[in-house]
């Protein structure tokens, strides 16, 4: 029996490692994929991405939204609060 499939939402930041220099990556904690481990379940890494969306959900049988920088205020309709520091665009960064 398979394990089930458990997406888990990625955020893109900038990031750099190895040879590689500043690049824009879709990243999550580490701590997500080993709770989905630990769980029983096997962890698939989601991208922010408008393309596929149905396709991806389709596939899966769980999904956990793994949070990251405050979200746009005008994106639910509010206004930004003056603590408000960096902020994600719902589509990706």
């Amino acid at each position: 029996m398979s394990k089930p499939l458990i997406g888990v939402t990625t955020y893109v930041e900038p990031a750099s490692w190895g040879h590689w220099g500043q690049v824009e990556a879709a990243l999550v904690p580490y701590d997500y994929v080993r709770a989905v481990e630990r769980a029983g379940g096997r962890a698939v890494l989601v991208p922010p991405d408008e393309e596929g969306v149905e396709e991806v959900l389709e596939a899966l049988d769980g999904l956990i939204l793994s949070g990251g920088n405050d979200l746009e205020p005008e994106e639910y309709g509010a206004d930004a609060h003056p603590a408000l520091r960096r902020i994600w665009s719902a589509l990706g960064g």
